[in-house]
């Protein structure tokens, strides 16, 4: 990997990682009741998830550039997703946890 794609690669990685957190601070300015900070940090760590996927998916291919960029693409779609999802509903995914700690 040349320093240029892996230049590349770390802006495209930093612009959805801002993309995600910026999207998830519009939506918690609308619903008042969430957590920003864990949202936040539910964000990242999902977001760490794809660089990852990446790497396994293109490893040891003769994929292109643009066959790499498909695959950040739709990891980022999934992984954001996963963390929204978790993110949102982290109240109710609490309360369910302790439900099922306490046993009820």
């Amino acid at each position: 990997m040349e320093s240029s794609d892996f230049t590349t690669s770390i802006a495209i990685l930093t612009g959805g990682i801002i993309s995600a957190i910026i999207l998830y601070l519009c939506y918690s300015f609308l619903f008042k009741n969430q957590k920003r900070v864990s949202g936040i940090l539910i964000i990242l760590i999902t977001a760490l998830l794809i660089p990852f996927t990446v790497w396994i998916f293109s490893k040891n291919t003769d994929y292109s550039e643009d066959a790499d960029f498909t695959i950040y693409q739709i990891s980022w779609l999934l992984f954001i997703s996963l963390g929204f999802g978790i993110a949102i509903n982290q109240l109710g995914i609490k309360n369910t946890l302790n439900k099922l700690i306490q046993g009820n």
